[in-house]
């Protein structure tokens, strides 16, 4: 019965037709923005996403479980499943935009990392507003036709951590102007770009002469322009900005600039898009949105996305009903909001009188520790956080610090390279030195088998393996995200302290030799070379949080400890 039920299988499949794909001719014909107040995204950790051949796939996140089913009509190359019909050269045009744009880390598409494609595939649809199939289809391939922003992409109205000041206008400059119109054209294009603005937020913009201080310069320019960013040409990068503090931006004189009409390219479009980064925003994945990454040709009776408002009045508030003219143009320079005189002054340090810190952020623990790519250590405990890299502590907000849509319970923390990694749950963020945002992500993409709501996390300065914390068990990974060892804490670290014998609130590497450890209002020090708990200098087995990094709160009565880490040298 077995041998006539495979005879009869084989005799099916030999007379099913495949059904074969047709390509889709000619390309969509857009073209690029380019916005480069992040001109590259640096590698750190692996954060990409773990194959699913992966051995430890048992334990991994369950709705990925059909990942690799590939049908007859796909094809697997690279790693990438590729419909029927679709060249395959295409598989290495779609690796090097899910590395450009931020969606694997850099030199994976090397074969240097362990990359689970499929899902950097979904995120990648996700973010261009195509259907989210975790393959090389027709729709990503047309995507690829298209050219677009090489800044990464991002989720609804992203927006920078640093803006203009609100306490005058932000201000603007002509440098070079195109040829393609006239020059007061070019000008009052751009005055209808910032008006954009202006006209649904707190913002106001003033015209002033060129100059360094400048908020916005504007110019054209082709090819090599001067910032170190090469335009590509006609047809591909149509312009690129940057983020405040610098704001300028730049446009692509080899392109041609029209007003009003679908033929070139729409010159207040395009500015407006580009003003958006300069004040702040960064790219949304909703295709209406004006700061949506591709450019879509001339629309003609055209309006901001409810996105763009949401996005650039969570930066500076609505207008409040003040006049919407906003390119004044004095014949004289008369703004002094970014002066860049220096005073040779004698400072006398004195320690800081500043405001009291809520009780809040004074329970003597903190929730996770952090000591960032520019080496400044910051200890969060709830909604605030602490400075600890400073002679006198000081303290914050979370949110106006690390951004807007960070969870309020971060649970544990680490840097790598210019990574920063919160967890919180079954999730984590990340962030780098240039790009404020968090997108939420499994853990078990990254780290295969590490449990939901850990304590701690640090990553070794000097061997690179990530060690993470819970409940008295340390889960250990290699570089490339492989779960190497789970063991109790003693049994990984020798001298480990009564104390943390059972668990731990926060964990930090303050630099290539130590790691701190914290927990009930203390932190204890551990030397990273031999995995050896060892004294402070003065011969403490452990210092007093309240004491040695937030003195402020010393008066204060406490309330209930929260959890978790911080640290000092």
């Amino acid at each position: 019965m077995a041998n006539i039920c495979c005879i009869l299988t084989t005799l099916l499949l030999a007379i099913v037709p495949k059904v074969l794909s047709i390509p889709i001719t000619g390309t969509m014909g857009m073209t690029e923005f380019t916005d480069v107040a992040t001109s590259v995204i640096e590698s750190g950790i692996d954060f990409g996403f773990t194959t699913p051949s992966s051995s430890l796939n048992a334990e991994g996140d369950i709705d990925e479980a059909d990942d690799d089913i590939v049908t007859s009509s796909q094809t697997v190359v690279s790693g990438v499943v590729v419909e029927e019909g679709i060249d395959e050269s295409k598989v290495e045009v779609l690796k090097a935009n899910l590395e450009k744009y931020g969606y694997v880390p850099q030199g994976s598409t090397l074969g240097q990392a362990n990359i689970n494609y499929t899902s950097a595939i979904m995120e990648y649809q996700q973010n261009a507003g195509i259907n989210q199939t975790g393959i090389l289809d027709f729709k990503t391939s047309e995507l690829l036709n298209t050219s677009r922003c090489g800044f990464p992409d991002v989720v609804p109205y992203v927006t920078s951590s640093v803006t203009w000041p609100r306490n005058g206008p932000v201000t603007y400059s002509f440098g070079a102007l195109t040829n393609d119109l006239n020059r007061d054209v070019v000008k009052n294009e751009m005055r209808r770009a910032f008006q954009v603005w202006d006209e649904v937020s707190g913002l106001t913009f003033s015209e002033v002469a060129d100059g360094p201080s400048v908020d916005i310069r504007i110019k054209f320019g082709s090819f090599e322009h001067g910032d170190g960013i090469s335009f590509d040409g006609r047809g591909g990068v149509l312009a690129h900005a940057f983020l405040p503090r610098n704001g300028d931006a730049h446009f692509d004189d080899s392109e041609t600039w029209t007003i009003g009409t679908r033929s070139g390219t729409n010159l207040f479009q395009v500015a407006a898009h580009e003003f958006g980064h300069s004040l702040g925003l960064y790219h949304s994945d909703v295709q209406s949105a004006l700061m949506y990454p591709y450019y879509r040709g001339y629309i003609p009776n055209f309006s901001l996305d409810s996105d763009d408002i949401a996005g650039i009045r969570s930066l500076y508030g609505r207008n409040t009903g003040r006049p919407t003219t906003t390119t004044r143009r004095p014949t004289t320079r008369t703004t002094t909001q970014r002066t860049t005189t220096r005073q040779t002054t004698t400072t006398t340090t004195t320690t800081p009188t500043g405001p009291t810190p809520p009780r809040q952020a004074c329970t003597g623990s903190f929730d996770a520790v952090l000591k960032d790519y520019n080496g400044r250590i910051y200890a969060l405990t709830g909604p605030y956080y602490w400075r600890l890299d400073q002679t006198s502590a000081s303290w914050g907000e979370v949110q106006n610090r690390f951004g807007f849509n960070l969870p309020d319970n971060v649970d544990a923390s680490f840097q790598s390279g210019i990574f920063s990694y919160f967890f919180s749950e079954c999730y984590y963020y990340y962030q780098t030195s240039t790009r404020r945002y968090f997108p939420r992500i499994p853990i078990n993409r990254s780290w295969v088998g590490l449990p939901c709501d850990i304590d701690a996390a640090y990553r070794s300065a000097r061997y690179g393996a990530t060690f993470f914390f819970k409940d008295g068990f340390v889960y250990k990974y290699s570089t490339e995200n492989e779960l190497r060892r789970r063991a109790r804490i003693y049994n990984i670290f020798g001298n480990v302290p009564s104390a943390l014998r059972d668990g731990v609130e926060a964990v930090v590497s303050v630099d290539n030799v130590y790691v701190h450890f914290y927990r009930d209002g203390r932190y204890y020090r551990m030397r990273d070379a031999d995995k050896q708990f060892v004294n402070f200098p003065n011969g403490l087995p452990y210092r007093d949080v309240k004491n040695t990094l937030t003195p402020q709160c010393r008066g204060l009565s406490l309330i209930e400890e929260t959890e978790h880490c911080s640290n000092s040298s």
